[in-house]
This record gives C-alpha cells, structure tokens and sequence, in this order.
C-alpha cells in the first residue's frame, strides 16, 4: 500500500504543468466611452461603445400626467423609453436595433425583425379581350357526362377443398 503511494506522489510530480484544456481565455473588450445620467427629476440617460464595435444607449423620461408617487422617487405613471443598440455579426454585418417602449408596448425596429406574412393579396389584372379581336379562345366544349358506375357484385366464395 505504501509502494503505491509513494509511486502515485512521484507520477504526481513528474508530471509536466496543468493538464492542457480546449478553453482559452477571451481578451479584454475595453469600454471606450460611457454615460450614465440620472438628474433626479426621473428622466435618465445612459450610453456605452466598446473598442469591438458594440453601443448602447437609451433614455427615458416619466409620462405626462404619471401623477403618484413609486419607488425611490420616481412618478408612478409610468415612463416613455428609447433607445438601441448596434454591434458587428459573426459574418462581418451590422446588426441595429432602435426602439421606443410607452403606453403602446415594447416597438422594436431593425432589418432582422421577421415581418408577418400579409394576409391580404392584390388581385391580379386579367387582360381584357380588345374591341374588335376576336376571342383567341372559344368557350369550353362541354363536358361528356360521366360513365354510370359499374354495379356492386360481391365476388364469390371460393370453394373450400376438404382432402
């Protein structure tokens, strides 16, 4: 028992640093400019852009007429929001974003948003036949009744063989 552990102390030792692992540590994005504002008559404002392309900003100010008072001084009525954010894809693309949020919701806008299908269509124009041309087409001849249906015959038994 003694010989074993000893043995396993000196693998242990001999062994050459940390054992090697698939993650590798991300560099440091470095914050390049940032705002954060908050006068105390409930409007706010805050930004930020890092050195890899991202920014942020939004604002917002209370309702008018919010009326009430809410948590930590501010109106209760609720606020009116807007702002965005952009950054660079995986691809290389921009992606942006705006949007306002107030009594109507949350409204979001950018070119990534999916859209609903439209429901309603245009009806297309058939072009009309002109005066004085006649019909390239004459009416459908009519159609040849259908064949009556064959009549329903059960089919007979087999007969049964006895050996």
């Amino acid at each position: 028992m003694k010989l074993l552990l000893v043995s396993c102390l000196v693998a242990l030792a001999g062994a050459d640093g940390p054992a090697t692992s698939a993650y590798q540590q991300k560099p440091v994005i470095k914050i390049l400019s940032q705002e954060d504002v908050h006068p105390g008559d409930g409007t706010y404002r805050f930004s930020f852009q890092t050195e890899n392309g991202i920014q942020r900003d939004e604002s917002g100010q209370p309702k008018a007429g919010g009326g009430g008072g809410g948590g930590y001084g501010q109106p209760g009525g609720g606020y009116v929001q807007q702002g965005g954010w952009s950054y660079t894809d995986g691809y290389g693309g921009p992606v942006q974003l705006t949007f306002t949020a107030d009594e109507n919701g949350y409204q979001p806008v950018s070119d990534l948003l999916p859209t609903p299908v439209p429901t309603e269509y245009p009806v297309p124009v058939v072009p009309q036949v002109y005066q004085g041309e006649p019909a390239r087409y004459g009416p459908a001849p009519a159609a040849a009744p259908a064949p009556a249906p064959a009549q329903y015959r059960p089919a007979a038994p087999a007969p049964q063989r006895y050996n």
